[in-house]
């Protein structure tokens, strides 16, 4: 999400002649992250497992996102809008607290298996979301990991240390906090790219480095 007012802060420090750096494009010297590759990791993970039909459950504007960006590589052929209807469910994405948004993801998966009860993989727009997918999954008798593989965004705890195997996308907040500090130390244009990484869960389990015992 990017935030309100980004330029006028800039501005200021530009102002006052003080050093800056964000994250994101909307700042003239800045930081950003790449999610583009693990996602695409986390796709041909489903694809190599043999769950061609897979669903990304992301939000309205998803045409615009690195996820989508992640789909359109691995099928380049296919339309975009052919894409998007095959592979994609519009979720939505109205709210911030945390149980809406489980509820939201089992809402979504009740759907997604209602239209086309064969899925066998899902990915979710945030990790939050896919809690939910589990309880869905649960209720209906599937599986998560062996009849339905699960993944979502941001590796939190919740799915690090979940009793079914849940891939997920962890973003590099140590590299963040480096580049950042690389960023105030110089002067002059400043621009970095990090790159989030994948963590493919086969196993249930919980392990120091947010990927799960073999």
């Amino acid at each position: 999400m990017t935030p309100a007012g980004e330029k006028m802060i800039e501005e200021e420090f530009l102002r006052l002649k003080k050093n800056f750096v964000g994250m994101g494009t909307h700042f003239s010297r800045n930081v950003t992250v790449s999610a583009e590759p693990a996602v695409r990791e986390i796709l041909q993970f489903f694809l190599a497992r043999g769950r061609e039909n897979f669903k990304l459950l992301l939000p309205g504007d998803f045409e615009t996102t690195s996820r989508f960006a992640a789909l359109r590589s691995l099928f380049p052929r296919i339309p975009e809008k052919e894409l998007a209807e095959r592979c994609c469910f519009r979720m939505r994405n109205d709210h911030t607290d945390v149980d809406e948004l489980g509820r939201i993801g089992c809402e979504a998966t009740r759907a997604v298996f209602a239209k086309d009860p064969g899925v066998s993989a899902l990915f979710y727009h945030s990790d939050y979301y896919a809690m939910g997918g589990l309880a869905f999954l649960k209720e209906s008798g599937r599986i998560p990991g062996k009849d339905v593989l699960v993944a979502g965004y941001n590796n939190i705890h919740a799915v690090r240390s979940c009793l079914f195997p849940v891939s997920s996308v962890l973003h590099p907040t140590d590299e963040h906090v480096e580049a950042l500090m690389e960023g105030l130390k110089q002067t002059g244009p400043f621009s970095r790219t990090l790159y989030a990484r994948a963590v493919i869960r086969e196993t249930a389990g919980f392990a120091a480095d947010g990927r799960s015992a073999e």
